[in-house]
């Protein structure tokens, strides 16, 4: 879901997994076991925030990045 704050994720019911709060969110792996590859950019501080959520919105990993690391990681393609 897109809102003016970000990106997020709500499930068939229309329950929130994931608040809009996002830059980006990338689902990955199968229907069963989703995982969601969510980014958030902290402009002020020149900072990518990225988090892996399992299904159920649960935390699985999160890890910050500067501009040039995080150029590494993502890619737009």
């Amino acid at each position: 879901v897109l809102k003016d704050s970000g990106y997020g994720v709500i499930d068939i019911s229309g329950k929130e997994i994931l608040s809009p709060t996002y830059n980006d969110i990338i689902p990955l792996g199968g229907t069963n076991e989703q995982v969601y590859f969510a980014e958030k950019h902290i402009a002020e501080a020149s900072l990518y925030v990225v988090i892996y959520f399992d299904f159920a919105g649960h935390v699985i990993r999160k890890q910050t990045f500067d501009p040039d690391e995080y150029s590494l990681i993502y890619c737009d393609n």
